[in-house]
């Protein structure tokens, strides 16, 4: 029985020791973070999804507020923030709309990457057992109107490889990052948006300011 006892002691100390590192590991990375470039793969599900909708593509950054989502399969998409506005692009429909960054962005997964705001602002930081080599923790948004209702991180080697995100609606989407390049430098031209000649273009930037 004591040895029983001791066994348990000893295993909530090393968990107690992987915890405190997953919240270093994300805070760490974080606070390096200028540059970072990935192949994702996106899945979403839920009540409101009857199957299971898998996308994937490039995603590429540049702190602070910079960004690329480059969706290639299954539909050619991308979604740009320059700093001040957010483009989205749909290659089929030949269709770009125009919003203002600030005012879409609040509790993405693209925000937390790109904000320097320190995450504890934020966030009500929870430690998760790790998997592996993995350490994960979750995130709950302090503000109540956050797109998600909870986030969970996994990261490895002080980097982020996956993110688990759900919203109100009982949607869960998952990213699993590949092929990750950390604070390499990319070409800024990656974080600047010029609509095709001929496309639509739908301008919601002056209705979202009036909401800021």
């Amino acid at each position: 029985m004591k040895y029983g006892y001791l066994m348990v002691f000893l295993w909530c100390f090393d968990a107690s020791v992987v915890y405190a590192n997953s919240v270093d590991s994300l805070q760490k990375f974080l606070s390096q973070l200028q540059w970072f470039e990935a192949y994702f793969t996106q899945t979403l599900s839920g009540k409101n999804v009857y199957d299971s909708e898998v996308s994937s593509g490039r995603f590429y950054l540049h702190r602070p507020g910079k960004f690329r989502w480059q969706y290639q399969q299954p539909y050619a998409q991308e979604i740009v923030a320059d700093g001040q506005t957010l483009w989205l692009y749909d290659v089929d429909l030949e269709q770009v709309s125009m919003k203002s960054q600030k005012a879409s962005l609040n509790g993405t997964p693209a925000d937390l990457l790109s904000t320097q705001v320190p995450v504890s602002e934020r966030f009500e930081l929870r430690d998760l057992p790790s998997e592996g080599d993995m350490f994960w923790l979750a995130l709950t948004p302090k503000n109540s109107e956050s797109q998600f209702s909870d986030v969970r991180i996994a990261l490895k080697d002080d980097i982020i490889q996956q993110m688990i995100l759900e919203d109100h609606f009982g949607q869960t989407t998952s990213l699993v990052f590949s092929r990750i390049r950390y604070n390499q430098p990319l070409n800024p031209e990656l974080f600047v948006f010029v609509p095709p000649d001929g496309v639509d273009q739908l301008n919601f930037s002056d209705e979202l300011n009036e909401n800021d």
